[in-house]
């Protein structure tokens, strides 16, 4: 007699759900209207709690996911999608009641400037203490060690990382990053004296 019940318990417990709120420290965000154009005119995923954006130029108050105009004239960073829960979810194409993170254009959502937020980052390893940068050209966020530039297809998000975690080794990684403007100066290898360095 053979059995196909349940062979395996799944212990690992996630940390939290991306793009919300982590802990009791303050948290500055700032609502904006999104729209999300890469420089061919396709529309680009507006994902909750794994998406970085900067500020359309002349239009106050739109952001879009990225940096697309990085070449020409860079756009500053406006913040990180977050706050699950205060959108409707629309679903997908074609199942409007299947689950979903993404957003679509034209959507009034929360950007996080500063405090501590659960994401999801493209990449593995990361280590706390790395620093969280976007993709220019579709705003997914991913980490670099500290003291390290950005390479000329990523934009800074003025963020670190606390905590994370990844029970499987590989692919995107679960984390907790804190958001605050005096990470900024770790972007670069001559951001800090080398005492300060040590320090931190």
């Amino acid at each position: 007699m053979s059995f196909s019940g349940q062979l395996k318990v799944n212990t690992f417990q996630p940390t939290a759900f991306p793009g919300s709120k982590f802990s009791t420290a303050p948290m500055t965000a700032y609502s904006y209207l999104l729209w999300s154009i890469n420089l061919a005119g396709d529309a680009v995923d507006n994902v909750i709690g794994s998406t970085g954006y900067t500020n359309v130029k002349n239009q106050n108050g739109t952001v879009q996911a990225g940096n697309p105009n990085y070449l020409t004239s860079p756009d500053p960073f406006a913040g990180i999608l977050v706050n699950k829960d205060d959108h409707v979810s629309f679903g997908t194409a074609f199942n409007p009641l299947a689950p979903t993170m993404k957003l679509p254009n034209g959507s009034t959502a929360t950007l996080a400037t500063q405090g501590d937020v659960a994401v999801t980052i493209s990449n593995f390893p990361a280590n706390i203490g790395d620093l969280i940068v976007m993709n220019n050209t579709t705003g997914q966020l991913s980490s670099i060690p500290r003291f390290t530039a950005p390479t000329a297809t990523q934009t800074p998000c003025n963020a670190e990382i606390k905590y994370f975690n990844n029970p499987t080794g590989s692919g995107p990684t679960e984390c907790i990053i804190n958001i605050n403007n005096t990470v900024a100066a770790y972007y670069s290898p001559t951001g800090l004296s080398t005492k300060e360095k040590t320090i931190k």
